[in-house]
């Protein structure tokens, strides 16, 4: 099969995207973007002093795979944990706007998880990220939070066709919600990308990890295109998944399954990136909404890496909407 798909099935798949009911289960961020404008150094210490220009917040993580979601036409259930703060009340507003219900961010004491990055640079001209501050919970969420996480799961099943499993380390999934989740989720299609615990979501239809943690997880590193292929089977039988992409950043992805067959997708769109932040939540969106409406395991792979290059062109945790993804998919520019 060639890079590109032939515009009628990519039509089909996409069209399909607007029917999908989709239940996003992780860490939900709060992204915040404080811009500066460099005016000198500080007496106080060798640092430079920025003139506050403002401050923008987008939906990160957990967050942006939704968003992701929501921006091609899905009907989104975001569930994870909230705190009764400020950045939480932005988020649950957020997708309240987008037409979601926010009922499956349960709100706990502990506060919301806020990665914070100061932006420098010229008026008018691209900034750049100079530190980031995260805040997150100390341990693990309240018992009562994830009991109402696995509720809200648990209702979710009963509606949608497919669950992602955003998993940035924030213990959202922690063991204990893990566990159940995916218990409760069973028969639907369920796909994980998680950085830390890929090993922990075994049985899943698909995972996305990128290369360095599907090193992690299986405990050894892959350098050359046969040892990757090896990798990538031993992923799929280790957590008997159906499949698994593994992403490359410039080398593309590649997608391996159950029944041995394995393709490297090359990287698509321009060599010249703009950010990376949160494209792996767009090829696990993207894949997600492919499987629901009936594609391949391949085909997913190729619409996911479109996607991805699209994202990358972007500034910030970026989505993109079906026009963008046909075009991309098909290389005809939008009208």
């Amino acid at each position: 099969m060639s890079e590109t798909l032939p515009e009628a099935r990519v039509e089909a798949i996409v069209s399909a995207f607007a029917r999908a009911r989709v239940a996003v289960v992780g860490d939900m961020v709060t992204d915040a973007y404080v811009l500066g404008r460099p005016v000198r150094l500080s007496r106080e210490a060798p640092v430079m002093i920025l003139r506050y220009e403002g401050e923008e917040l987008v939906a990160g993580s957990a967050a942006n795979a939704a968003h992701n979601l929501l921006a091609l036409g899905a009907s989104v259930v975001p569930i994870g944990a909230v705190g009764d703060d400020a950045r939480g009340a932005w988020l649950r507003g957020f997708f309240e706007r987008a037409g979601c219900a926010s009922r499956g961010l349960v709100r706990d004491p502990a506060g919301t998880i806020v990665k914070t990055r100061v932006m420098a640079g010229e008026s008018r001209r691209q900034k750049q990220q100079v530190i980031r501050l995260d805040q997150e919970p100390a341990g693990s969420w309240r018992p009562e939070t994830e009991d109402a996480i696995v509720a809200e799961i648990e209702r979710a099943a009963r509606e949608v066709d497919a669950f992602l499993f955003s998993d940035y380390g924030y213990r959202t999934l922690s063991s204990r919600v893990r566990g159940r989740a995916l218990e409760a989720t069973r028969g639907k299609i369920r796909v994980a990308d998680s950085r830390y615990s890929l090993a922990e979501f075994a049985g899943v239809t698909l995972v996305t990890p990128n290369q360095e943690e599907a090193e992690a997880c299986l405990g050894y590193s892959f350098d050359s295109e046969d040892a990757v292929r090896r990798a990538g089977f031993d992923l799929v039988t280790r957590l008997g998944t159906e499949a698994a992409f593994v992403t490359r950043g410039n080398l593309g992805l590649a997608v391996f399954d159950r029944k041995g067959r394995h393709e490297s997708i090359p990287a698509s769109g321009p060599s010249e990136i703009v950010d990376v932040t949160g494209a792996g939540d767009t090829v696990a969106a993207v894949a997600t909404l492919c499987l629901v409406a009936g594609s391949t395991f391949g085909e997913a792979a190729r619409l996911s890496n479109h996607a991805a290059s699209v994202v990358v062109m972007k500034l910030r945790a970026a989505t993109l909407d079906t026009a963008e993804l046909r075009a991309a998919a098909t290389r005809n520019p939008p009208d």
